[in-house]
């Protein structure tokens, strides 16, 4: 999981973003807007995925999309990205066949578990819930700076 960086002078955990859009990205703090975009896009991915396989078509690649964390900047634009990325995942149900190809299988990663469809759904549910706690980190900061 990436990690933000709360404040490196202290000695607490820095950021790692091996994937980040710039090199000046890799190590940057990430704020809560930047958190959401993350998992709501993998989130997005994994039930794209799923709806594939689920209708018989082998694994091609990566289908990610995240949306540019610096657009959003207010609770309601949070809120909003949140509603929309709820609304795809769930409608990506709807692509799925009255019987799934569930012995279509891929691995997840490289070295990952090999998984079919519905592994591949939860997937995307268990990678947006292992960011909760740092969800919950970043408002906590947030509001003891403000207080």
């Amino acid at each position: 999981m990436r990690r933000f960086r709360r404040d490196v002078s202290a000695g607490r955990p820095e950021a790692k973003d091996e994937v980040a859009a710039t090199a000046e990205e890799t190590t940057i703090a990430w704020t809560l807007g930047h958190v959401v975009v993350h998992f709501t896009a993998g989130n997005e991915e994994q039930a794209a995925l799923a709806a594939e396989l689920a209708r018989g078509v082998e694994y091609h690649g990566r289908s990610r999309y995240e949306v540019p964390w610096e657009s959003i900047t207010t609770i309601a634009a949070l809120r909003q990205r949140i509603a929309e990325s709820r609304r795809m995942c769930l409608a990506s149900l709807g692509m799925w066949p009255d019987e799934p190809h569930l012995d279509l299988t891929n691995e997840a990663w490289p070295g990952g578990p090999v998984v079919d469809a519905k592994a591949r759904f939860a997937l995307g549910l268990a990678h947006a819930q292992g960011h909760l706690a740092q969800v919950e980190e970043i408002i906590r900061q947030a509001q003891a700076a403000r207080a």
